[in-house]
């Protein structure tokens, strides 16, 4: 659920063999795809729209809850929802991981 290009990249990679990649962000442009890592690894890429979308939102929320998946290591940045104008600098900037607003 990324915009990042280089998110669908680190997918393809780190998934398993036979595994499956499914894709809700829309990157800004072209991402380049690694044909040959796809097909050897026999993965499955798949785009959701509609109402696949709220499927996948649930079985990611069910999945992030069982604790097998740490996002902590991910966040970057931590701001109060009134320095938001900081914070969209900074992910404008790509000199971050993901951005977290903490309302108090």
């Amino acid at each position: 659920m990324s915009r990042a290009r280089q998110a669908l990249d680190q997918a393809l990679r780190v998934t398993r063999n036979g595994g499956r990649v499914t894709v809700l962000g829309l990157p800004g442009g072209p991402v380049p795809l690694d044909v040959a890592g796809l097909v050897f690894k026999g993965l499955t890429l798949q785009g959701i729209t509609g109402r696949r979308l709220w499927d996948t939102w649930h079985r990611t929320r069910s999945f992030l809850g069982s604790g097998r998946v740490r996002l902590e290591p991910l966040i970057t940045h931590r701001f109060p929802l009134q320095r938001f104008e900081e914070a969209f600098a900074l992910v404008l900037s790509g000199q971050c991981g993901k951005v977290v607003f903490e309302v108090e």
